[in-house]
């Protein structure tokens, strides 16, 4: 957890992601956990810690009544060590084909409000991000403006 001490960018984006509101779980090579335009790479032993602790948080979460998040309230419904195998794929960026349009109304295009040709495919670690590469540029200018701003407060802060 962290406190912010200055905010550097705080800009909307346009349109909807690619995938507004998609949720899977595959087993490939490893585990994948898909919400919406994030995917998540996982082993097998660290996909069990994380639905043994969804578990745990649900029936936490039911045995305290079932409360609403509001600001201001922490409450903490599972804590867990896990990524003893962390997979890492550095930082990646690719433009990708999109196939979902190829594969419209087929079930590995559920979910995606996509019809342009191409998209931006984001890898950090384990993490995966699909964009459009609107979004993308928006996002690199985003981080491009962070950047300067932060660059400028940490010479004053020191």
């Amino acid at each position: 957890m962290g406190r912010t001490l200055k905010p550097l960018v705080n800009k909307k984006l346009d349109k909807e992601p690619i995938f507004s509101n998609r949720f899977v779980i595959e087993l490939a090579e490893a585990i994948h956990i898909h919400y919406r335009n994030l995917r998540l790479t996982l082993s097998l032993q660290d996909f069990k810690e994380i639905a043994n602790g969804f578990i745990t948080s649900l029936n936490r979460w039911n045995s305290r009544g079932r409360p609403e998040p509001k600001q201001e309230q922490h409450i903490e419904l599972c804590r867990k060590k896990i990524a003893f195998d962390p997979h890492n794929d550095g930082i990646k960026v690719n433009w990708n084909e999109n196939l979902y349009k190829q594969n419209k109304d087929k079930i590995y295009a559920e979910g995606t409000n996509f019809d342009e040709d191409t998209y931006c495919h984001v890898k950090l670690r384990d993490l995966r991000y699909e964009c459009t590469m609107n979004e993308f540029n928006e996002i690199v200018d985003a981080f491009v403006e962070a950047r300067e701003k932060l660059n400028v407060i940490r010479k004053a802060y020191k």
